[in-house]
């Protein structure tokens, strides 16, 4: 279930060593009469936060969502297991906003895996791959999409260089069985897809990129945004940024208005 995991590399250490917790605070919360599977992955696995994109604000991809919709609509219904769905762009692009987004008009709950802890410090590959699994096992029965972002923690850490493997390469048997019998459907989101195996990327049901929005949809991202902020000849002059992302234009509206 990846709660618990045992480590095996030395003989000379006490055993409460070797037995490290899915988190610092799992044991606590485990003997908590109130707490349901949700509370125990707290640490690790999330609840999202709402969507503040709509499914008009990717028209630019329609191709490709005219195929993901319907099929991952079809996996949140039926429980179909091993629905795996990769998604790389820049970093902005709007691929996890795509996910929410998804999730809402499924209705259902997504969680995110959680790329740093508590204290605000980054995750290993190795400990989000167990609250991946974590909450594979309990979330199975509820109606729920997964979002792991920044899957590059976990299929691009090694070093080619010097030999060394990423965690999921460490973990091959076990990664690719798991992308092929997964309970929960999940989303797995990247900013390339350069040095990922190729034997994950084929065990993916969809695999596509999220480009910037092209000038009218930047457009209307920026419209919605900024509105009350900018009249329509500013909105169409930054629009003509093709660098400019969704995230950018969310995040300078939000400062803006905090200023004022």
């Amino acid at each position: 279930s990846g709660l618990l995991s045992v480590e095996r590399s030395s003989s000379f250490v006490p055993l409460s060593n070797k037995l490290n917790l899915l988190s610092r605070n799992f044991a606590d919360r485990i003997f908590s009469s109130d707490t349901d599977p949700v509370g125990l992955l707290r640490d690790t696995v999330a609840p999202s936060a709402l969507p503040h994109l709509v499914m008009a604000d990717y028209a630019h991809i329609e191709a490709s969502l005219s195929i993901l919709r319907p099929y991952l609509k079809h996996a949140v219904t039926t429980g179909r297991k091993g629905v795996n769905v990769f998604l790389h762009g820049a970093p902005g692009t709007g691929k996890s906003q795509l996910a929410k987004v998804l999730a809402r008009e499924f209705k259902c709950e997504l969680f995110e895996v959680a790329s740093e802890d508590t204290d605000g410090d980054p995750v290993e590959g190795e400990q989000r791959l167990r609250a991946f699994r974590a909450a594979q096992c309990l979330l199975g029965q509820r109606r729920a999409l997964i979002l792991f972002d920044e899957m590059e923690d976990v299929f691009n850490d090694g070093d080619s260089l010097f030999g060394r493997q990423s965690t999921a390469q460490k973990r091959k048997a076990w990664m690719n069985r798991t992308l092929e019998e997964n309970a929960v459907p999940t989303l797995w989101l990247s900013n390339s897809a350069r040095d990922l195996d190729p034997a994950f990327i084929r065990r993916f049901d969809m695999v596509f990129e999220l480009p910037v929005p092209p000038k009218k949809q930047r457009e209307r991202i920026i419209g919605q945004a900024c509105a009350g902020l900018l009249d329509a000849p500013s909105v169409a002059r930054i629009a003509e940024s093709e660098a400019l992302s969704p995230a950018v234009v969310a995040k300078a509206s939000s400062d803006v208005r905090s200023i004022r």
